[in-house]
């Protein structure tokens, strides 16, 4: 799989930022509150996380932003404590409201060159990543448990984020993909059958071929001599 994971990117995106604004950042997820190694910034758990916006706090103003614009449920970056009074006696750094758009567009500009997946996937982030992992290791053993981990998530809420998403289970994604994968090695007549089912991740022939026909209504030989009749 890939050596990156969700959270070695978003902490390559909240190192960035900070280094361009000087703004202390954290991160919000279901794994808890992760400050920017260079930051202090933390937030408390009955803070409202889930709604982006400006909000204000003892300590100064906090701003929260989703990390994926699709899914607020991934988690938020949390960005401050800050000052939004120039005159403000305080020793916090100051951004004015009307600075939050520029800085929101850095903070998707930086996720979209530094992370695997872009933001502005079809698909929320876990669940672009996901169908990532899985397109590019569809030949190798993959389980929903081991994607979820290799994302730094709970595998139960991954696997219910990507039906809500996708509109059918990890699982079934899965097999979609070996199967259409399946179909290229076919259309070369000299590749054996079991090589083939072998080659896009199954363990056998016989489950291979009961996949195959559920999917597309006919067994792999059928589908290939189809295929090579229509070469002709």
């Amino acid at each position: 799989m890939r050596t990156c994971c969700l959270n070695e990117d978003l902490n390559t995106v909240m190192e960035l930022f900070f280094a361009i604004t000087q703004l202390p950042i954290t991160t919000y997820t279901h794994a808890g509150v992760h400050p920017c190694p260079h930051c202090n910034g933390a937030v408390s758990n009955d803070t409202c996380l889930y709604k982006e916006g400006e909000i204000e706090t003892p300590e100064g103003n906090l701003y929260l932003l989703p990390i994926c614009p699709y899914c607020k449920r991934l988690g938020m970056f949390v960005i401050g404590p800050y000052t939004s009074t120039q005159e403000s006696s305080r020793r916090l750094s100051y951004r004015p409201p009307e600075a939050w758009v520029h800085l929101t567009n850095l903070m998707r500009n930086l996720q979209t060159k530094y992370s695997q997946s872009s933001p502005c996937s079809s698909h929320c982030l876990p669940v672009a990543r996901a169908r990532s992992i899985v397109e590019e290791c569809y030949d190798q053993e993959i389980s929903l448990e081991g994607v979820a981990n290799h994302l730094g998530l709970n595998h139960t809420y991954l696997s219910t984020l990507f039906k809500e998403e996708t509109g059918r289970p990890f699982t079934n994604f899965v097999q979609e993909v070996r199967i259409e994968k399946s179909k290229e090695l076919l259309n070369q007549s000299h590749i054996p059958i079991l090589d083939v089912a072998l080659s896009v991740g199954f363990s056998s022939q016989n489950y291979y071929s009961q996949v195959f026909k559920k999917l597309t209504g006919c067994t792999p030989s059928e589908f290939r001599k189809q295929a090579l009749m229509d070469k002709a």
